[in-house]
């Protein structure tokens, strides 16, 4: 039997999958979307934000406090190639998932968390060519 920290260092070597995704409000239709290098993690990131009404993206916080927690959903819009490919990059991969994101009809607001933030400018980008 494995003990404790064995069990922590095998979770640390597990490569969790990484992309873009969506938590959509089912009533009204609006949608936030991000991208995260653990997808398995960042819809409980989410939802513990949310229902500590800490929330960075204020729209989003306004309709889960109007709505409650059984009116949103969320989805994974695409995955990305593993780390041990030869052709990853995962920057460019999530912002080609933007992109492609970009030509559908969604109507999403995004802040990018920093001018280096290069992720999350390319989503705001995207999102200025849906509203316009």
């Amino acid at each position: 039997m494995l003990n404790r920290k064995q069990l922590k260092d095998d979770y640390k070597m597990t490569v969790q999958p990484a992309g873009v995704f969506q938590i959509k409000n089912t009533l009204n239709g609006k949608i936030f979307i991000g991208s995260s290098v653990n997808l398995n993690a960042i819809w409980n990131r989410h939802r513990f934000q949310l229902e500590a009404g800490l929330h960075a993206n204020k729209e989003l916080q306004k309709d889960w406090n109007a709505s409650g927690p059984d009116n949103f959903v969320f989805e994974i819009l695409g995955t990305q190639k593993k780390k041990d490919d030869p052709g990853f990059d995962m920057l460019k991969e999530v912002t080609q998932q933007a992109n492609q994101i970009a030509d559908g009809d969604y109507s999403v607001t995004v802040v990018p968390r920093s001018p280096k933030d290069t992720l999350g400018i390319s989503l705001q980008n995207m999102t200025q060519k849906l509203n316009t």
